[in-house]
């Protein structure tokens, strides 16, 4: 799969919703796997550029990500030559595994590259139709609450058409009500993770790269870890389930 968001949210931007790029652009693909099944560590961060390589499937391939900072890239969504060879630009001479991993995207059948950007609207529905998940509130890739989002999202918008006898206003009222808050809190826990994983500067590289180094031994070392699962678990859902007659 080749695919490129910059055409995408160049379009979006015009319509009802705005797509809000975090200054990244992303790119993935899977390969083999390697040193008997282990994979290395993440490079450390470096200035606008940031990497991974982890396995899947246990531990039968390896998935590697690369993220840099850029403007929004006017890119032909099909054209994976273009995507790549920008991508060859940023990470070429990198360090770390970047140019093996760099040889190898060549062959992938699932590359994949996009701009890193969140979806904020005004509203999530219209008429008779509701959005729901990434369409109407991506927090962006690096937030790691895109799919548990869209997961309660379906819940509330399920539960409330249910418990309103199919009453499609009176539903969806309640599911931008119930999920206002929650899903601005998503987005902005994507906010302040991009700045962590692709610093725009040295001095921040510097500091996140020492920082890592002594993150094990300082008290507060699950800090984001809580702060995430916090993020995560802030709404109250309700029990749909006793407020529709069986």
């Amino acid at each position: 799969m080749a695919r490129t968001g910059a055409g995408r949210a160049a379009r979006e931007r015009d319509g009802p919703g705005r797509r809000h790029t975090a200054g990244r652009a992303a790119a993935r693909r899977t390969g083999r796997s390697h040193r008997g099944g282990t994979t290395p560590p993440r490079p450390p961060p470096a200035p606008t550029r940031a990497g991974a390589l982890y396995s899947a499937h246990g531990n039968t391939e390896a998935r590697a990500t690369f993220y840099f900072a850029s403007p929004l890239l006017d890119l032909d969504r099909r054209d994976a030559a273009r995507q790549q060879a920008i991508l060859t630009e940023q990470f070429t001479g990198n360090g770390w595994e970047s140019d093996r991993l760099l040889r190898e995207m060549r062959h992938a059948s699932d590359f994949y590259f996009d701009s890193v950007g969140q979806v904020r609207m005004d509203s999530w529905t219209r008429g008779r139709v509701a959005l729901v998940g990434d369409a109407a509130y991506s927090p962006s890739s690096l937030s790691g609450m895109g799919t548990g989002l869209a997961l309660v999202g379906a819940y509330v918008l399920a539960g409330e058409l249910a418990a309103a006898r199919g009453g499609h206003r009176v539903a969806f009222a309640r599911y931008e009500e119930e999920m206002r808050e929650y899903a601005a809190g998503c987005v902005k826990m994507g906010d302040g993770v991009a700045g962590f994983m692709v610093p725009g500067s040295r001095f921040m590289a510097g500091f996140l790269n020492r920082y890592y180094k002594i993150m094990p031994y300082l008290p507060g070392k699950n800090l984001m870890t809580s702060l995430a699962r916090k993020t995560a678990e802030n709404i109250s859902l309700r029990d749909y389930g006793s407020l529709v007659k069986r």
